[in-house]
């Protein structure tokens, strides 16, 4: 029996295809259909109104045809969701469902929806969800400025990090007598940064559970600021603030596919809307019609400066550093849904040598250098 028509193809008895053909203008009767032991003749016919053609969330024509019901009940065995046909054109379909309904006599109505899969797919999807990012409070921004210095890589943020050690064997140590004894070393050596030949961090002259001392000459190297700054982490972790609040965002941006995509594995710095491939549309990131450079995150320095803002000012431009995550694939009905994702926090809680796109270091010059005594 020959397979019913689809797509915008129309069973109208030409090239060999289902139903009666029109010539010269009239509708004649034609030796059509599928004679079923059993039954009456009926031949197969597509209805007038067929078939419909919607273009909406997804493209979905449907063709309705007439035919004898024991023919209507043998093909529709045949016709199991999911099924992939191609019309003359070459575009290509899969049914959603077939339904028979009854008419008098021996009639019935066989309707078959399907939806393209070579145009129309479902539009994409777009959601931004706040993330706590749950960091270290040494990574909260009003501190991360401080150690940071004059940037990655320079003196003065490698000299901050003797500070940060001195941080950690405070949150590592908990004799009382060593830990006042680094609260004291840190107080002391503000407005004092040692040259290169001094050991970093000071090594204790004494040590028990009871005495600690450090000489008065001794002095921990770096910033003022990064000093005061761990003073305070240091009140803070008293009281039990060692991962404050810090929201992020989380963006998903789902797209559909006949076939499956390609994955991208993440795990590096990128920002979704100028950086990515492909690109976050305009319209989910752009309060202006016709879109702008103006973005929804344009207010994030204004309302909160100590994370979000370029100098810590409300005035400064808004700085968020984007993650790429993996991508994750899911079948959905009959297309594949592919999820990318990107997490943004405030500026400085990606590593951007954990999280780079670049390859692995091969040199020694690829690692950064950290001079103990710098």
């Amino acid at each position: 029996m020959p397979e019913l028509e689809t797509g915008f193809d129309r069973a109208d008895g030409l090239s060999g295809r289902n139903g009666t053909a029109t010539a010269s203008g009239l509708v004649t009767a034609r030796a059509g259909g599928v004679e079923l032991a059993g039954s009456a003749y009926i031949p197969l016919e597509e209805l007038a109104d067929s078939p419909t053609i919607e273009r909406a969330e997804q493209g979905t024509i449907t063709h309705k045809f007439r035919m004898s019901r024991e023919e209507a009940y043998t093909r529709i065995q045949y016709l199991g969701r999911g099924l992939v046909r191609q019309d003359s054109f070459g575009n290509v379909f899969k049914l959603l469902s077939a339904t028979i309904s009854g008419e008098t006599g021996d009639k019935c109505i066989l309707t078959t929806v399907d939806e393209s899969l070579s145009f129309d797919s479902p539009p994409d999807q777009f959601q931004i969800v706040p993330v706590e990012l749950g960091i270290n409070i040494i990574k909260h921004p009003r501190y991360f400025y401080s150690f940071l210095g004059n940037g990655y890589g320079s003196t003065t943020e490698q000299q901050n990090q003797m500070v940060i050690r001195l941080l950690q064997n405070y949150f590592e140590n908990t004799t009382a007598a060593y830990r006042d004894a680094l609260s004291t070393l840190l107080l002391n050596s503000i407005g004092s940064n040692t040259g290169a030949g001094d050991v970093q961090p000071p090594k204790p002259t004494k040590f028990s559970s009871v005495e600690v001392v450090f000489t008065g000459t001794d002095k921990v190297s770096g910033t003022d600021m990064a000093k005061r700054a761990a003073l305070e982490i240091i009140q803070k972790y008293w009281r039990g603030e060692e991962t404050p609040y810090i929201a992020g965002y989380q963006i998903t941006w789902d797209s559909f596919y006949f076939r499956p995509p390609y994955l991208n594995p993440g795990g590096y710095v990128e920002d979704p809307i100028f950086d990515a491939n492909p690109q976050l549309p305009s319209y989910f990131w752009s309060p202006d019609y016709p879109p702008t450079s103006n973005t929804i995150f344009d207010f994030l320095a204004a309302v909160n400066p100590q994370c979000y803002s370029s100098n810590g000012l409300s005035s400064g431009i808004p700085v968020i550093s984007w993650l790429r995550k993996a991508d994750q694939i899911d079948y959905e009905r009959t297309w594949f849904k592919i999820s990318r994702i990107w997490i943004g926090s405030p500026v400085g809680f990606w590593d951007t040598e954990l999280y780079t796109a670049s390859r692995r270091p091969q040199v020694l010059s690829d690692y950064l250098a950290l001079n103990p005594a710098a």
